[in-house]
């Protein structure tokens, strides 16, 4: 895993689950990243006694000890986040040269639309001008969506300034979810969050529950998780010394055929 943090932690995903696979009920935590081969792996893993901030600065901490020599705090560049932490979480945890990243699907199904409860009806309305601006190109595009938004929030029967006050804080929110400056982080790779995490979840549940999906019957000790976990881990570096393996197999192929 301190490997996988020196070769690919410059882009990582912060996430916690919380879907009752101890008889504790921690929530599940990990480090997330993309390998070369497009994969998801795993910088760490953790069981939390409670989802919190300093819970994850925590385990930044204890990453690059364990990592000293391999990666440095300075070297991550890109954190991506469901939103329960921020950019000044970042500068806060000491990730100075860190981008927080957002992302899109929390983004626009859970944060927006909380937000913007204070007068229903508003953002089902402004929506399609909030993600234009989220997927915008160029400065000038954003620009002109979110022009698009004020002058569309003139027109309708009220104005309530609330909804003003948060469409501009959802603007100056733009380095962390506008495609134009996500494209300008380095190691970003044009990811849009934490996507990684969630598939991270997702193939944590499946291996817990014997290959069933989208369910969770599973729930023992945090021991025995534990011993799960690393029982997975050592699956996934078996598979993944196999495919590099073939690959090199095929270089030599390739190669003495020229």
């Amino acid at each position: 895993m301190r490997e996988h943090f020196r070769k690919y932690g410059s882009f990582i995903c912060l996430d916690a689950m919380k879907r009752g696979i101890n008889k504790l009920l921690w929530p599940y935590f990990a480090v997330v990243m993309i390998n070369d081969l497009k994969q998801i792996c795993v910088a760490c893993e953790a069981i939390l006694c409670e989802e919190r901030n300093d819970a994850y600065h925590f385990i930044l901490k204890c990453l690059c000890t364990m990592s000293s020599g391999g990666r440095s705090i300075d070297e991550i560049y890109a954190v991506g986040g469901d939103g329960f932490f921020s950019q000044d979480s970042l500068q806060k945890w000491g990730l100075s040269n860190a981008k927080y990243i957002c992302d899109h699907w929390h983004l626009f199904n859970k944060i927006l639309p909380e937000r913007f409860a204070i007068a229903k009806g508003t953002y089902e309305i402004i929506e399609p001008h909030l993600r234009s601006m989220a997927e915008a190109f160029t400065e000038d595009y954003f620009k002109k969506e979110y022009k698009a938004v004020i002058e569309l929030l003139r027109t309708m029967s009220f104005l309530n300034r609330q909804v003003d006050a948060e469409v501009h804080k959802f603007a100056m929110e733009a380095p962390t979810y506008a495609v134009f400056h996500l494209n300008r982080i380095c190691g970003s790779i044009g990811r849009k969050g934490s996507t990684s995490s969630e598939s991270n979840h997702s193939s944590v549940l499946t291996y817990l529950n014997d290959g069933l999906v989208g369910i969770n019957k599973y729930c023992d000790y945090p021991h025995e998780l534990i011993k799960k976990l690393f029982d997975r881990q050592g699956e996934h570096i078996n598979k993944w010394n196999t495919t590099l393996n073939k690959q090199t197999e095929q270089l030599r192929i390739e190669h003495y055929r020229q």
